[in-house]
C-alpha cells in the first residue's frame, strides 16, 4: 500500500524516489561503502529495502533498532535473525552460505528448520571479524559482493561494550 506507514519493500510502493533509488542501486553495485542519511521518517528504510532487492546482489540485512539499554542478548538476537533471514532468502546459495559460516566461532546454525544461535558472552563468543571474513570469502565465491545492510546504524553507538566503528573500518579493509 502506497501511503501506509510501514517501510516499503517493492519499487511499486516507493513514492517519488526514482532518481534516488537508481543512484543508490548504482552506488551499492559500485562502492564498498554507501550511507543513506536524512531526517526521521523520510523514507530511508524503504529506499534501502527496495534498493538492496533491486541490486540483485545477495545481502544480509541487520535491523538494529535496539532497546534503551542494549545488552548482549539484544545484539545476539539481531545477528541471529539477520543470518537466519539471509539463509532462508538466498535458497539458491544456501549450501555455499552454510559451508562458509560453518566454522565461525560463536555461531551455531541448524538447518531443518533454519535456526541460528549467536553467543555474545563468555568463552566461544561470536568472532565478528571471522564472520565478516567468511562473508567476504562467500562474496568471492558468488560473484564478488554480498551486501551487509545495516538499518538504523546510528543505534550501534549505544552498544558501548563493542566498537562498531572499528569493526566497520576492519570490514572495509577485508
Amino acid at each position: 500500500m502506497l501511503f501506509s506507514p510501514e517501510p516499503k519493500v517493492s519499487e511499486e510502493d516507493l513514492f517519488d524516489f526514482r532518481v534516488e533509488l537508481n543512484q543508490l542501486v548504482s552506488a551499492i553495485r559500485m562502492s564498498r561503502l554507501t550511507i543513506i542519511t536524512g531526517i526521521r521518517r523520510s523514507g530511508k528504510t524503504s529506499l534501502l529495502n527496495v534498493a538492496i532487492r533491486k541490486s540483485g546482489l545477495p545481502y544480509v540485512y541487520f535491523d538494529v533498532r535496539l532497546s534503551a539499554y542494549p545488552n548482549y542478548a539484544d545484539l545476539a538476537v539481531i545477528w541471529a535473525r539477520a543470518i537466519e533471514d539471509f539463509i532462508r532468502r538466498e535458497s539458491g546459495l544456501r549450501e555455499k552460505i552454510l559451508n562458509a559460516l560453518k566454522d565461525v566461532t560463536g555461531l551455531a546454525i541448524g538447518i531443518n528448520p533454519i535456526k541460528v544461535e549467536v553467543r555474545f558472552r563468555g568463552p566461544g563468543k561470536l568472532d565478528i571479524a571471522q564472520l565478516l571474513i567468511k562473508i567476504n570469502d562467500l562474496a568471492g565465491e558468488v560473484g564478488g559482493k554480498v551486501i551487509i545492510a545495516i538499518d538504523e546504524a546510528q543505534e550501534l553507538r549505544r552498544v558501548n561494550w563493542l566498537r562498531f566503528d572499528r569493526l566497520m573500518a576492519y570490514a572495509m579493509t577485508t
